[in-house]
Order: structure tokens, then C-alpha cells, then sequence
């Protein structure tokens, strides 16, 4: 039997055992597969336990999580001729694997789960499947699909996730090593540049997201802003001032300016467009708050 104790695991893990997972045909394993669910953890792990003949022996989520839901020296009955030896590992993906690639917590969880299943069972090889029967690390449609591991056309487990496979687990599986760390993100860009972002300007709708650089700003699209983002460059949102929003395009466009803010304004506005002006080689600046006059005063 085998029951694996998930200490040491990046992410924890706890058994969640299907009805049969000791009663199914008692196996020696000689190849890990691994899959994607096109679902979700919970959603796949209740499809299992509902409909008896359809297993795993491991779910992965998204969180890093471990679920053993099958002893690994029984019969797990997902990949077609490959049950009688195979270990196989579902992962949660939200149902868009060929898009949504394995989370950091994923991959350090399925490097563990590769290298504990190896630990567990020595009759697993440390390679790359030479072939459908040959022993080894493999994924669901290594040697195509329909194929002896899997009846019917489909990319488990997803395009992204494949190239993944290929670049981070296994060369680890191979190494006997967790996946390389991946590089930390940029820095944020808060002294260089920033996006701004207004919902209810008074004037063209096309103003509602730009890009301030320095003494410039420009118009950018969803895409951009993404591709922003992703480096690090802090987003700004003025939307309910949209008067605040066009003063500040005018300010980043001008030298030296003076700029009278109510108290709330400044709130709104924040530290960071004024540590910005500055980096950004404004000779003068002067922000003030004024408040405004009480009704009838």
C-alpha cells in the first residue's frame, strides 16, 4: 500500500480517497502521466467519486495542493492502456489548458510529487517515456491522441502547459532537483512612468486610458496596459474626478506650473504624481490645497 505523507510538500497535501482506492487491481508502477482536468480540483475530484470506473491517483490545484485520491499501487483507470502500470496526476485549470499555464505553486508541487513518486516507487525510471510501455515521466498525449494512452483527439494537458513540461519539469524530473526559481518581478516604474485611468472624462472617450512618460502622454489599449502592468508600471484611477484626470495630463505636459488642489483633491491624486513630476525633471512645482468656500460664505 501506499499512501504517500505529503511533509515536505511546497504546498501541503491531504488524501481525499475514492471509495475504491484500495480495492482496484493491485499494480507495480513504472510511469507518471500527467494530465490537465479542464475543470476544476473539486469539480473533477466529485465526477470521480460519482461515476466509479473513472479515477486518479493525484489532483493538483491551482494552490499547489496535493489530493491523493487512489492508493499508487492500485489501478487508476485514466489513461487507457497504460492503467496496469501508470501513476497519473490531474491539474486544476479552470477549464482552458491550452491557454492557462501551470501556476509557480503547480510546478513546484508536480517536481515534488515526480521526484516523491520516484522515492516511493523505484521501478519508476528517472527519464523521459521512450515509448508507450517503455517506464518513465510522460504527459497524457506524449505519443499523440487517440494513442494507447488515451481513446480520443484532445491536447491534455494543453498547449501551454505542454511547452511547461518540456522546459521546467523535465529537466527537474531528469535532474532529481525542484524547478529553478523563476526571476522576481520588475520593480514598479512609479518614478519613470504611470498610467493613468479616468471612466468619465468630460472629453473624447479615447482619453480615458494613457500612458504618462515624462513630459508626454499618449492614448494606449487594453492590450498595452496589460503588457504595462506586467512590468511593473503602477496604474492611477481618477475616474468620479474627471477634471482632476485632465489637469494632470496638463501637467505632465508643461515645465514649470503651479497647480491649486482642494484637500481632496490631493487625497485623490496621491503622493505618487508628484514623486513623479520630479523624478521627471520639472524645474517648479507647486501644489497647494485650498479648501473650498462653505455654501453662502
Amino acid at each position: 500500500m501506499a499512501l504517500l505523507s505529503f511533509d515536505g510538500s511546497p504546498h501541503d497535501g491531504s488524501l481525499k480517497l475514492l471509495p475504491e482506492w484500495n480495492s482496484q487491481p493491485a499494480i507495480t508502477p513504472t510511469t507518471i502521466i500527467d494530465h490537465s482536468i479542464v475543470g476544476s480540483a473539486e469539480g473533477a475530484w466529485r465526477h470521480f467519486h460519482d461515476n466509479t470506473g473513472i479515477e486518479s491517483h493525484f489532483i493538483v490545484g491551482k494552490s499547489g495542493l496535493i489530493w491523493q485520491l487512489m492508493d499508487t499501487g492500485r489501478q487508476a483507470d485514466a489513461n487507457l492502456n497504460a492503467n496496469r502500470f501508470a501513476v497519473s496526476i490531474e491539474t486544476e485549470d479552470d477549464g482552458d489548458p491550452d491557454t492557462q499555464p501551470w501556476t509557480r505553486a503547480q510546478l513546484a508541487t508536480l517536481a515534488w510529487l515526480h521526484n516523491k513518486l520516484v522515492a516511493v516507487h523505484p521501478s519508476i525510471p528517472r527519464r523521459l517515456c521512450p515509448s508507450e510501455a517503455g517506464g518513465g515521466l510522460g504527459y497524457h498525449t506524449l505519443f499523440g491522441a487517440p494513442s494507447a494512452w488515451t481513446p480520443v483527439a484532445k491536447s491534455c494537458p494543453g498547449t501551454v502547459r505542454k511547452r511547461q513540461w518540456r522546459d521546467v519539469l523535465l529537466p527537474a524530473f531528469l535532474a532529481g532537483t525542484a524547478p529553478a526559481a523563476p526571476a522576481p518581478p520588475p520593480p514598479p516604474k512609479e518614478h519613470d512612468m504611470f498610467i493613468l485611468r479616468c471612466d468619465q472624462t468630460a472629453g473624447a472617450a479615447g482619453r480615458q486610458l494613457r500612458l504618462v512618460n515624462g513630459q508626454r502622454s499618449r492614448v494606449i489599449t487594453s492590450a498595452e496596459r496589460a503588457e504595462l502592468g506586467a512590468e511593473g508600471v503602477v496604474e492611477h484611477d481618477l475616474t468620479g474626478h474627471p477634471g482632476l484626470y485632465d489637469e494632470v495630463l496638463e501637467l505632465a505636459e508643461h515645465q514649470a506650473v503651479a497647480l491649486e488642489l482642494s484637500p481632496q483633491q490631493i487625497t485623490d491624486l496621491g503622493k505618487a504624481v508628484g514623486i513623479h513630476l520630479e523624478a521627471a525633471g520639472h524645474p517648479t512645482l507647486t501644489i497647494t490645497g485650498t479648501a473650498a468656500p462653505a455654501p453662502g460664505g
